[in-house]
């Protein structure tokens, strides 16, 4: 059953929650024991595209509701907001779209000027294209 667009929204909102929190995870030590986050991603690449400048316009295109999430690689924070966000893209299937960038990429460093992306993680969502908050 295809989610309303009012519950899609607050899903992302209940996300976006999860990432402000996240700041806590810094104190915590990193558990290397794992898999890594790009192992993870690997395994959910069907529900969250690994995105670059070159095709974030691509995802963004899309008339459905879309989150954008930029990392640091090895950040904790942005770690545990890259699991949150896998397992929603996975239970969601489809009906909110999720990508991220590796802001470490300088490949990727016109999509974060664009944006004025200067903390990690940061998620911004948009709607039919457009971003929520112009």
């Amino acid at each position: 059953m295809p989610l309303q667009r009012s519950h899609k929204i607050a899903i992302i909102a209940v996300v976006a929650l999860l990432a402000i929190s996240a700041t806590v995870v810094r104190l915590a030590p990193v558990n290397n024991t794992g898999p890594s986050s790009s192992a993870l991603l690997q395994d959910n690449s069907k529900y969250v595209q690994e995105l670059t400048d070159e095709s974030v316009d691509q995802f963004l295109s899309s008339s459905t509701l879309s989150v954008l999430e930029f990392y640091y690689p090895g950040c904790s924070p942005c770690n545990f907001v890259g699991n949150v966000t896998r397992e929603l893209s996975h239970e969601l299937d489809g009906q909110v779209r999720f990508g991220r960038m590796n802001v470490k990429d300088k490949g990727n460093s016109k999509t974060i000027k664009d944006y004025k992306v200067s903390r990690y993680p940061t998620l911004l969502i948009f709607d039919q294209g457009l971003w929520s908050a112009e």
